[in-house]
């Protein structure tokens, strides 16, 4: 019942918005997509290229944008299913852990949260971001007890990616690992550990090196000297 909510208000609202985008940002995320999905690189809608943005967001509108979603409304089309399942794998998460009285009463809270519902509107990072975390926590969570490393290696992926769609993020992939590493686990769960941090690097680690390659670019363009910054 708490999910068809989440789709129907979604919809609505989706449906009610009009066809343009408003914010900077939203420009700024087609326009890296659109450049991505041609080949032409992480180019801004003012056609210069950037790393200033992460690449998540854009990597996904890139995706949709070559099988033919291209609209402002499609893509929010598309980001009412990412908002259901998000509050899906919520659902999942308080169910196992807290009960079903408190599931229901997150799925409500969740699928009526006005905030959701306004960003499943908008073509910005917000509702992806989201889908992706807490599928990442609940694969995290239920690999832990299970002993599944598939699902480890899976939520380390997704991480990887909440990470590449908000920087901040990485805060949330170490205290994960940190968590792992108190629960003192037995030399056989050792691998958890590993197989997460590993597969959370492994998607980070691309954009990481080229955001070190760009600043080793503007030093050196800049001819940035440390004394530079004396007096």
């Amino acid at each position: 019942m708490g999910l068809a909510l989440a789709f129907v208000l979604r919809l609505g609202y989706v449906l009610s918005v009009e066809s343009e985008v408003y914010w900077v940002d939203e420009v700024d995320y087609m326009a890296l997509g659109q450049s991505i999905a041609q080949g032409d690189g992480f180019v801004n809608s003012s056609g210069e290229a950037t790393a200033f943005r992460p690449p998540g967001y854009p990597l996904l509108l890139a995706g949709l944008y070559k099988i033919g979603i291209s609209s402002a409304s499609d893509i929010r089309l598309v980001q009412v299913l990412m908002g259901v399942i998000t509050i899906l794998f919520l659902a999942l998460i308080a169910l196992r852990y807290m009960g079903p009285a408190v599931a229901v009463l997150s799925v409500t809270v969740a699928a009526g949260y006005p905030y959701f519902i306004y960003m499943t509107g908008t073509v910005l990072a917000t509702t992806w971001f989201s889908m992706t975390l807490v599928a990442s926590v609940y694969l995290f969570l239920t690999g832990w007890d299970e002993n599944r490393s598939l699902k480890i290696i899976a939520s380390g992926l997704l991480m990887g990616l909440s990470i590449l769609t908000r920087s901040s993020a990485v805060v949330l992939g170490v205290a994960a690992l940190a968590w792992l590493i108190m629960q003192r686990p037995r030399l056989k769960q050792l691998k958890y550990v590993f197989l997460f941090g590993f597969c959370m690097s492994l998607v980070v680690a691309p954009w990481g090196v080229a955001k070190l390659s760009c600043l080793r670019l503007f030093f050196n363009v800049h001819k940035w000297r440390p004394e530079s910054l004396v007096g």
